[in-house]
């Protein structure tokens, strides 16, 4: 929603920079209340975006994080060097998982 709020102030803003502006500058008459007019919709669109930024301090946490994350484990090796990798997602308490090693 942001971005795409942001895209559209960008695009307003060129069309100001570009269009109007040159045309005030070839001293149309109307170009100065539309000029203003659209600086004021630049303004009302920054708000909004800061207002929706604003509002995300309130949005729980993505639903990725409810995800059970299930572990990946891989065995490789010949009969003389051998390898388990598991790997899985670190334990809630904060914890760093250890390496174990096991002969074969």
């Amino acid at each position: 929603m942001n971005l795409a709020l942001f895209a559209l102030l960008l695009a307003i803003a060129a069309y100001n920079r570009y269009a109007l502006t040159a045309r005030l500058l070839a001293g149309v008459a109307a170009s100065g209340r539309v000029l203003a007019s659209f600086a004021g919709m630049e303004i009302g669109l920054v708000l909004a975006i800061v207002a929706i930024a604003g509002l995300w301090r309130f949005e729980p946490p993505g639903m990725s994080r409810a995800i059970a994350v299930l572990p990946i484990a891989a065995e490789i090796g010949t009969p003389e060097l051998w390898a388990a990798i598991t790997i899985s997602a670190a334990p809630e308490n904060g914890a760093v998982p250890a390496i174990a090693q096991q002969a074969r």
